[in-house]
């Protein structure tokens, strides 16, 4: 019989795999391979890993609002029942605020696994897939899906879907679809100590375009070995649409020559880069560190460092059908060892943008550049350290008159590089000066080495 909702206290239930536990089918009295705290009777509802039948949330309430699920020891692929996924729930988990349901891999309690460990033997596309309401999955080692390995939809907020203390590792197949290692669709979330890579396409993945979604938070986790088999591969890309992401101390290292450590689309809500560190794994690049194709009121990037990727551009503001609304402040980061320092492009006419207290060192092409197309509300561009063996600045916009949305003073540039405005090379800075009315408190040094950002928490 089910239990009524709220009429019974929050319980804990404990699964292992078939292989560990052939002679009850992982659901058996036995206290070696109980299910329930007690050690008595089973809990059908794990059919994805059991070999049942039986949908593992199951229909008769056992998994209620506040209990714990624990998955102790190893899964592979040979476990489960459910073609496609290793985890697959048919009816979507019903925590409410408060009371999430948990999923926990760790059962050295019971003198198991610190964490559990899901194996699709590339014989998988998927190892979970859920939805519902307020869960918390934490304390799991995914690995060898041909596609994806986690996809989740939740819609609730504060965060629907809590994903901690992962590890995600060889994901994508060859040329196989999606190859993204966490998906997070239509979702309210939050992504905290997750290590992740390599993977065949994306870190992570936000969302597509859903209005329904709410502010995101990805925070003390590391993504290596992007695009390990696609080309397409961003560290995190957060669709248009979304609703707006918070990135604090993050760490992501990629592969390829094309995309982006982070692309943010455009989300209605604003996107936060507070600690980053971004670069090339050896022997590949260019691309980008970070790509903001738009961004709501209240964005901005901090403590970012952006480097080693040859030939790359370090942050580029890209024309999108979604542009950029509102403020944007981009301060204290450190770009360095790019081809370019700064992108500055499209038609942006509610951004008001900063630039300021930030150091460009070791640019080969271009420190800050401005594209014939680039056309924002307001830039403000102050007190930043360039340096570059190209051009220090290049401002050509198309109409020339856009050019006076640039107001740049009180910089330092450094290095042997020269400025181009409006169809014209200067070689010095007073001469660059003097043509567009800016940098007029601004300084030209030798180089030096630069320093980081202080307050860089990247581990």
């Amino acid at each position: 019989m089910a239990r009524a909702a709220g009429t019974e206290p929050n319980e804990s239930f404990y699964v292992r795999s078939f292989e560990a536990c052939p002679l009850f089918d992982g659901n058996g009295g036995a206290y070696a391979c109980a299910s329930s705290k007690n050690g008595v009777g089973a809990f059908r509802g794990f059919s994805g890993i059991l070999g049942s039948t039986t949908p593992w949330i199951d229909t008769v309430g056992f998994l209620d609002k506040g209990d714990t699920l624990y998955l102790c020891g190893t899964f592979l692929s040979t476990s489960r029942d459910y073609a496609g996924a290793m985890f697959n729930p048919p009816t979507p988990l019903a925590g409410i605020l408060g009371e999430p349901i948990v999923i926990d891999g760790d059962c050295s309690a019971q003198g198991d696994l610190t964490e559990a460990v899901i194996d699709a033997q590339q014989s998988e596309d998927l190892g979970i897939q859920v939805g519902g309401a307020y869960s918390i999955w934490q304390h799991f080692h995914l690995k060898n899906t041909k596609s994806t390995a986690i996809s989740s939809s939740f819609t609730q907020e504060p965060p629907g879907a809590t994903f901690r203390h992962l590890k995600i590792t060889d994901i994508g197949v060859g040329t196989a679809a999606g190859q993204n290692c966490l998906e997070l669709n239509f979702s309210s979330y939050l992504v905290d100590d997750v290590q992740i890579g390599p993977c065949g396409n994306d870190g992570i993945f936000i969302g597509n375009g859903s209005t329904g979604m709410h502010q995101g938070e990805i925070l003390n986790s590391t993504i290596t070995g992007v695009s390990a088999h696609l080309s397409t591969g961003d560290g995190i890309q957060e669709e248009p649409g979304g609703g707006g992401v918070t990135i604090r101390n993050v760490r992501v290292t990629k592969r390829g020559t094309d995309k982006a450590c982070i692309l943010i689309g455009g989300p209605n809500g604003p996107a936060i880069i507070d600690g980053l560190d971004c670069s090339a794994e050896p022997g590949h690049g260019p691309f980008g560190g970070v790509t903001i194709d738009g961004a709501a009121t209240g964005s901005y990037m901090r403590k970012a460092h952006i480097h080693d990727i040859p030939g790359g551009t370090g942050l580029f503001i890209r024309d999108a059908a979604a542009p950029i609304a509102g403020s944007l402040d981009l301060y204290e980061n450190l770009i360095e060892n790019t081809g370019i320092g700064v992108l500055l492009g499209g038609a942006h006419p509610a951004a008001a943008i900063k630039f300021h207290d930030n150091t460009l060192a070791g640019l080969t092409r271009y420190g800050i550049y401005a594209l014939s197309n680039w056309n924002p509300g307001a830039y403000t561009q102050r007190n930043n350290v360039i340096e570059s063996s190209g051009y220090q600045v290049y401002v050509d916009p198309t109409p020339p008159g856009a050019a006076t949305d640039w107001d740049s003073d009180y910089n330092i540039f450094k290095g042997s590089g020269t400025y181009f405005y409006l169809s014209q090379n200067y070689a010095t800075l007073s001469a660059y000066a003097s043509a567009s009315g800016d940098e007029a408190h601004s300084q030209s040094a030798d180089a030096s080495p630069p320093a980081p950002p202080k307050g860089l928490l990247i581990r």
